[in-house]
Parts: structure tokens; sequence; C-alpha cells
């Protein structure tokens, strides 16, 4: 019986899979696939490069490749995404957090703390948000972490009662709000639905 490849073998068998289904970023993928799995960075994969993943690590990890393989994002295999170094839960209804996103943030971030706005100051005191569609929360839970003295509400928008044949979208948006940026030291965001 030949011995179980290793993690460097599978990484490049994986990420060869992925760039022949037209992943731009095929070895990217193939890293935080394996890394989320095996609950390690890229140098942990690095380190181990050596040993071979155990049976289930495998099994998992065949079973995400092939999700990615079949266009599935990336934050999508996992349910969360981090943003500003906090994790975000996703559902099928949330967006994932993208660096364009990172860009708005950080320009209302200058905005507050440059003094651009009359009666705000640079903690956020004074600074009343709102974020409708709130989704992941990403965008209001990372200004509420910056900007400590602001005050924000979050909304979700249900499907509109004039086309009821049509599935409600938002289900699941409604608790990935609410947990998002759930970490030691904050609460959970509160959100209602329109």
């Amino acid at each position: 019986m030949s011995e179980p490849a290793s993690l460097g073998t599978l990484l490049r068998q994986w990420r060869d899979r992925l760039a022949a289904a037209g992943s731009d970023t095929a070895a990217l993928d193939a890293r935080l696939i394996a890394g989320h799995v095996l609950g390690t960075d890229t140098a942990g994969l690095l380190a181990r490069s050596d040993e071979a993943p155990d049976a289930a690590a495998r099994t998992a990890i065949e079973a995400l490749v092939a999700r990615r393989v079949a266009g599935e994002p990336v934050a999508r295999l996992f349910g969360a995404w981090e943003f500003f170094g906090r994790p975000f839960r996703l559902s099928a209804e949330t967006l994932v957090p993208r660096p364009d996103t990172e860009t708005l943030v950080e320009t209302c971030l200058a905005a507050v703390r440059g003094g651009a706005i009359p009666g705000v100051g640079a903690d956020g005191a004074g600074l009343a948000l709102a974020d409708l569609g709130t989704g992941s929360g990403a965008i209001l839970v990372t200004l509420l972490a910056e900007l400590p003295a602001a005050r924000a509400s979050a909304s979700i928008f249900r499907r509109a009662r004039w086309r009821p044949r049509r599935t409600m979208p938002w289900p699941t948006a409604l608790p990935a709000a609410a947990t998002s940026g759930a970490h030691p030291g904050s609460t959970a965001l509160p959100v209602r639905s329109a």
C-alpha cells in the first residue's frame, strides 16, 4: 500500500483542479480552504507540507474544493469572512465584504477623524449612522467598533408585498447581521426587519 500524499502534494493537486476550473486565484483558494479545515495559516501549511492530512481532513478539503470548482466563492464555503480584522457571518442572502467596502469604511473613518463633519468628534460622538439593507453588518459593525461614541440603526428590508409569488429572499440575513462582529467585548448588532 502506498503512503498517503503529503499536504504539499495535495495543495498542488487542489491548485491545479481549481486552475483548470478557471479560478484566477487557484493557489490562494487551495491554501485558504486547506488552512480553514486544518485550522492553520499559510505558515502552518508550509510547516506541515511534508505531513499527510488525516482522512477526515482530506475529505472535508476535497468537498470544499469541489464546491469552489463549481463556482461557489471561498467566503461562502466558510460561512464567514474577515473584514477589518473581524469575522462576519455570511448567508446566501448576504454579500461578501469586498475590498471596495473596506475603501468605503476607510473613507468614512478618515472624514470623521479628520473633522470633516461639523459637530462630530473624532471618536464618533454626535454621529448617527443608518445602514439600510445591512446584510452581514460588516459596514456598520466596523464603523461602530472604530467610532465607539457613534450611534447606529440597521434595517433589512423584506420583499415588496406586491410580488406575492416571489419567495422572501432575506430570512437568514437577519441572524447573520445580528451575530456578525460578535466577539469578546462586543455586543450583537440590533437589527430590525421591515
